[in-house]
């Protein structure tokens, strides 16, 4: 048994924890505990382990708070397998959204990459070079990406879908069709830029940098709520995308936050914002967001950027939710570097890649 005395502030409620009874599973460690609060479900995660504390007994809290001995939900079913059941992939060798035709050969390399880490994955989705990359404008551009969304395999009930890019435009085919089938989508954009360009502001008028306005309600042709989506790692921005974060009140979670509050704690303020025991979540990673050491073999590198266990561990931590039903992994171009930075590119994306499958 342990004597906790801990407040945790949400929103209109506060709660004092003076009891928990938890079979940790693991290690355990002396760091403090932090406590997740979603509706009427309480548990207890330590940093170190984020998502593998198990609620076992009692809790008692103040301002009359009435929680049942037992918990509402069981255990299984709160902190579920991370073991995903099914990986469904798609092949998106999408190059025309930025110039560098490198990342046309990226699909293939981490397809690769994926069967040697998991030589069960047999359920992949092939859209063609030719059908993907014809030399169209801005417009005819997305409405053909809109277009060939319906090519986008969705995966099983209860599995994973992975897109492998390819640049990072195929968010344009790749989060409609998700949102068709979990209206009620959240979306996690890990990257060192904003992506919330429109064609008129774009100083550099590639599709890559604008597929959050494309998507959400910043425009004509998009309906998301930006409510419902967070960035991760964004450092990179130019000014017309800071009006439209500061505008819909995006949240940015740096690599400053991360390294002040900690990993743990900015995961759980993304879970609790976005809602993730309730709603499912899209992630949709740019390899940009790493730091150029980590990642040389990408196309817009920024300095000071995200580690790779910071990644890793967002996707744990989310997979562990339950929530995760399909992400990206984007911009790898095997032709920019030496032969060590490809190799070294290569490593964080399948150190990553392996989390997400696990």
């Amino acid at each position: 048994m342990y004597i906790i005395n801990t407040e945790y502030n949400i929103p209109h409620n506060k709660y004092l924890i003076h009891t928990i009874d938890y079979n940790c599973c693991s290690r355990l460690t002396t760091q403090p505990l932090y406590f997740v609060i979603s509706s009427s479900l309480i548990f207890s995660v330590q940093p170190a382990m984020l998502g593998r504390a198990v609620l076992s007994r009692t809790i008692h809290a103040t301002r009359g708070l009435a929680l049942p001995l037992q918990p509402t939900y069981k255990t299984a079913d709160l902190l579920r397998s991370t073991s995903t059941k099914s990986v469904s992939v798609n092949l998106l060798p999408l190059w025309r959204g930025q110039g560098k035709q490198g990342v046309r050969y990226a699909p293939g390399i981490l397809l690769s990459k994926l069967r040697e880490l998991s030589p069960s994955i047999t359920n992949t989705n092939y859209i063609t070079d030719s059908d993907l990359n014809k030399l169209r404008t801005t417009d005819e551009f997305v409405s053909a990406l809109g277009d060939l969304s319906s090519e986008v395999n969705t995966g099983e009930e209860g599995g994973l879908v992975v897109n492998l890019g390819g640049d990072h435009a195929i968010p344009i085919m790749t989060i409609p069709v998700m949102l068709k089938r979990h209206p009620n989508l959240r979306v996690i954009w890990i990257d060192a830029h904003a992506d919330i360009n429109s064609p008129d502001s774009s100083p550099s008028g590639n599709v890559h940098g604008m597929p959050v306005w494309f998507l959400s309600e910043a425009s004509k042709q998009g309906g998301m709520p930006l409510d419902r989506l967070v960035y991760v790692g964004v450092r990179d921005t130019d000014p017309v995308e800071v009006e439209l974060i500061e505008k819909y009140g995006i949240k940015n979670y740096t690599k400053e936050d991360i390294d002040k509050r900690g990993l743990a704690t900015v995961v759980m303020d993304i879970i609790n914002r976005l809602e993730l025991f309730d709603n499912p979540v899209h992630i949709s990673f740019d390899i940009d967001a790493l730091d150029p050491s980590l990642a040389p073999s990408t196309g817009t590198k920024v300095p000071e950027g995200l580690s790779v266990e910071d990644v890793v561990g967002v996707f744990s931590a989310i997979k562990k939710t339950g929530s995760l039903v399909s992400c990206d992994v984007v911009e790898f171009n095997p032709l920019i570097g030496t032969e060590g930075d490809v190799e070294r590119t290569v490593k964080s994306i399948e150190t990553v890649l392996r989390e997400i499958i696990r």
